[in-house]
């Protein structure tokens, strides 16, 4: 009888053991997973400008969009979810609703010049409402950044016509969004443990 409770007792200690080996491991790999997640957001600028990509595709503005709420911004004004840049200040939005978007007013005269958001014909639509420089219109980009179609409008209200990107287009789209997040860019941080092989083996593909 003793030998039989012993061999009991044995038998439950060896089921304990297990059952915690086994909650050790699981807690264990979601620590490691949470902080991979939190390690490839906040560097992801860092990382999107180290993929390799195909000529035309844009990791940086995926990036940021997809990342802004993780990264470092200069300057950034909680209460107003925004930061200066320049001439400009630049807020950071994020709705159930309506998705996220980034949106850049004139800060002498307070007027919306720019508005990058999820497009209702592409992923990314760029709008220019009241420009110093270029042509109002949308700008429509890929899910790997690449700018698909170009919309003018003739006026204000009324939207113009549809032409396919042009180089010239890249270009002004190119220095409109360095005004979007240029300053996070150039501040972007190094990561300390660097996942750039994960980044790539999740994001490689989408940029080539």
């Amino acid at each position: 009888m003793v030998e039989e409770s012993m061999v009991k007792r044995k038998g439950h200690h060896q089921v304990l053991i297990i059952t915690l080996s086994v909650c050790f491991t699981m807690v264990l790999s979601l620590v490691v997973l949470f902080n991979g997640w939190v390690n490839l957001g906040k560097y992801s600028v860092y990382y999107a400008q180290h993929l390799p990509h195909k000529i035309g595709t844009n990791p940086v503005l995926v990036a940021v969009f997809n990342n802004y709420d993780s990264l470092y911004i200069p300057k950034f004004n909680f209460d107003t979810n925004s930061a200066p840049f320049g001439q400009y200040e630049i807020f950071y939005h994020m709705s159930t609703l309506h998705g996220r978007w980034i949106s850049v007013s004139d800060r002498e005269n307070k007027e919306l010049e720019y508005t990058l958001g999820n497009g209702q014909d592409s992923i990314y639509s760029l709008d220019v409402l009241k420009p110093k420089q270029g042509k109002p219109g949308t700008y429509n980009f890929l899910g790997n950044g690449i700018l698909s179609s170009v919309i003018y409008y003739d006026s204000p209200n009324s939207k113009g016509r549809i032409e396919h990107s042009d180089k010239e287009d890249i270009e002004d789209s190119d220095k409109i969004l360095s005004t979007m997040y240029g300053n996070i860019v150039s501040h972007r941080q190094v990561p300390k443990i660097n996942l750039q092989w994960l980044y790539n083996l999740l994001n490689e593909r989408k940029f080539n």
